[in-house]
């Protein structure tokens, strides 16, 4: 079990390196290059040094091994590696290290861009069927994955798709808990805060709240203003974001409105450019997020 989870601490570790980048291909290649260049430097120090004769003395009564120092060797690609470690975790892990590996393998395609990988993986596990009954690790880490896959959705023009992976993560309003990126406020908690401290992700492995919330409300209102408009006499019409609708409706009973200062305002600016059918100022509202400069591609 201890080399089941090993492997899944070097997958996770894989993960958030990768996380911790934009340019993820670029560091996994700048991490192979520097292992292959320290061998090679490695080798000409040993090929330098003069060989030195051994004396001939009488045989050690207990004999000791020779040490091999280890070198971190690094396939062509991360896929590859991801490939060969989570195998390994699916013959030889337990049932949880196993859903690590399964969400972790998740992430790390939901990275690159292959949303429909990612999904079909998850479907597959049924992991969202019995998330709620899984230790707290298990948990965070779903959440982290649908966070992702969402992001990737959006990336791909897949804007129903990351609607609907965002939207669970919103609809309690603890964003921050949920992805382990906050200590919970509430009083009725069964741990203390310095297990709630413990159980944050790291900084290098943080999903960036103000891009989440960025992708959240832009998907949210390329659903929303058609359906509205569609929908513009019937009473019972559908509501697709709540959230957004919320928002929306605080929005609108402003008497006085400024030039948008965050996330939430340049959203709800672009939405009232495009109910009057001014798509190129809702373009040039949304595009004037800082937030884009987070994106890869």
């Amino acid at each position: 079990m201890s080399f089941s989870r090993a492997c899944s601490a070097l997958i996770h570790t894989l993960v958030s390196v990768l996380n911790s980048s934009i340019i993820s291909l670029e560091v996994y290649d700048v991490m192979r290059k520097l292992a292959e260049l320290s061998e090679a430097v490695d080798g000409e120090k040993d090929g330098d040094e003069p060989k030195v004769e051994e004396s001939r003395g009488p045989s050690a009564f207990v004999v000791t091994s020779e040490l091999v120092s280890w070198k971190p060797t690094f396939p062509e690609n991360a896929r590859a590696l991801m490939d060969i470690l989570v195998s390994l975790i699916y013959k030889n892990g337990d049932e949880q290290t196993k859903a690590h590996a399964m969400l972790c393998d998740i992430y790390h395609h939901a990275l690159f861009d292959e949303f429909s990988i990612g999904r079909d993986l998850l479907m597959m596990s049924h992991l969202q069927d019995n998330i709620q009954n899984m230790d707290v690790s298990t948990q965070i880490l779903f959440n982290q994955a649908m966070a992702q896959v969402g992001l990737c959705a959006f990336r791909v023009g897949l804007i129903a798709e990351g609607h609907g992976c965002l939207s669970e993560l919103y609809s309690g309003g603890t964003v921050k808990e949920l992805l382990a990126q906050a200590v919970s406020q509430s009083r009725y908690h069964e741990i203390t805060p310095e297990q709630e401290r413990r159980r944050q992700m790291p900084y290098h492995m943080l999903i960036n709240l103000e891009l989440l919330e960025a992708v959240h409300l832009i998907c949210a209102m390329l659903l929303e203003v058609p359906n509205m408009a569609t929908n513009t006499l019937d009473a019972k019409r559908k509501v697709i974001s709540k959230r957004y609708r919320w928002l929306l409706k605080v929005s609108l009973r402003q008497t006085f409105i400024g030039p948008p200062e965050n996330v939430w305002d340049h959203v709800m600016a672009a939405t009232r450019a495009l109910c009057k059918g001014d798509f190129r100022k809702a373009f040039d509202v949304i595009n004037s997020l800082d937030v884009w400069k987070l994106l890869r591609n």
